[in-house]
């Protein structure tokens, strides 16, 4: 009686086991499925309000770049500072930020931010001095490369600053 007792005892232990293994695996593979499916669907809609260059230089203005390999998801406001709808997110490790300037005031950059914006280009444009105006960030050298001589023949000033 005592061992049928044991054996029963083992039984719930080794099945309790594995139901706590199975469950773990199955959370793990969860949670990696996941991450690999936002990245696919391009990110989450809970945008923040602002966000920070890598240089910690606050960043104001955001639009949707057509083809670019990354976005940063923030809140687009025009200069005249009427709201509009947020930029739909991506997750991306974006290693090179192409930026134009520095300008000396915030008026000027605001204006190069509006003239790039208008031309169709991504603008993203930093509050706080120097003023500079953020036009793409990428993950592949090239690109940024190729954005910076785009630039450069339309007469701005720009330079790839790598993270």
């Amino acid at each position: 009686m005592e061992r049928k007792g044991l054996q029963v005892i083992k039984d719930v232990a080794s099945k309790t086991a594995g139901l706590v293994f199975f469950s773990l695996l199955a959370i793990a593979l969860g949670v990696v499925f996941g991450v690999m499916f936002e990245r696919w669907v391009g990110g989450t809609d809970n945008a923040p309000a602002s966000a920070t260059s890598s240089d910690n230089t606050q960043i104001e203005d955001v639009t949707t770049p057509p083809g670019s390999d990354t976005q940063t998801p923030v809140d687009v406001v025009g200069t005249d500072n009427t709201q509009m709808a947020p930029a739909p997110a991506t997750t991306s490790a974006a290693k090179y930020r192409v930026k134009v300037g520095p300008y000396a005031d915030i008026a000027a950059a605001a204006k190069a931010a509006d003239e790039l914006r208008a031309a169709g280009y991504p603008v993203l444009l930093a509050k706080t001095a120097p003023y500079l105006v953020q036009v793409g960030a990428f993950a592949n050298k090239d690109n940024a490369l190729l954005l910076k001589t785009q630039l450069a023949e339309k007469g701005y000033k720009a330079a790839i600053q790598p993270e």
